[in-house]
């Protein structure tokens, strides 16, 4: 794809060459269905190429090296939102990138198969997921102010809650998450959330301390099916 030429006035009788419709008449703000079709169509973006995603309503112009919102990266803003049901485990990938510091995930609701379900987070970069090497915990008080506590200490994934609600009983949570996609870092997260049987009230905390520049994650149950919805926000720290 041509840099842009800025602007040109037309004569009548002008030769309307390849380059002039490259450079002027190509400029204007491109349509896609989603980031995967914008880079499998622009391969070579040029700084100052404006592009509009349908599946986030977003425009965003290229900076030289990232695609970025159009006026900067600050505030909340939707990268993804995915659904799943009676699966395994559920990849959400390319959401963590340079265009912000700081992440916010949602599991806006999820069920197990069984009430006794672990959910279970785990980091990737590119398509590799990161099985090694999670540390943290996550605490649970119910209304009679009993506590729990789930650790992860070098595991193969971070357990969000021993817990996922089954059967009209949902979890939800709410992560916020950094040191991913800038560079290769060691991520760190922490959140709350709600296990709805009892109910539980969450607070989770933990990192990876392998460091990678991680690029998005994979939600799984320790023993059955997931069922459910997440969301992931850009939120700029400055």
């Amino acid at each position: 794809m041509a840099a842009g030429s800025g602007f040109k006035t037309f004569a009548t009788g002008d030769v309307l060459t390849a380059a002039d419709t490259n450079g002027y008449l190509m400029q204007g703000v491109w349509v896609f269905a989603d980031a995967a079709a914008r880079t499998a169509a622009v391969t070579s973006p040029q700084e100052g190429n404006m592009s509009y995603l349908k599946d986030t309503n977003s425009t965003e112009y290229y900076s030289g090296s990232a695609w970025v919102a159009v006026g900067g990266s600050s505030g909340l803003k939707l990268i993804n939102r995915s659904t799943f049901s009676a699966t395994g485990s559920h990849i959400v990938d390319s959401v963590f990138s340079s265009t912000y510091k700081n992440y916010i995930i949602v599991i806006e609701y999820i069920y197990g198969a069984t009430s006794t379900d672990e959910l279970q987070m785990q980091l990737r970069y590119g398509t590799t997921t990161q099985a090694a090497n999670y540390l943290g915990a996550s605490r649970g008080v119910d209304s009679s102010l009993n506590l729990t506590t789930v650790a992860s200490n070098g595991v193969t994934a971070f357990k969000l809650w021993e817990r996922i609600g089954s059967s009209g009983t949902p979890s939800q949570y709410h992560i916020n998450i950094g040191q991913v996609g800038n560079s290769s870092q060691v991520p760190q997260w922490h959140g709350t959330g709600i296990y709805g049987n009892t109910p539980y009230s969450i607070f989770t905390g933990g990192e990876c301390t392998t460091s990678q520049t991680y690029t998005g994650f994979l939600l799984k149950s320790s023993s059955s099916n997931i069922t459910g919805a997440v969301s992931v926000y850009g939120l700029a720290t400055s």
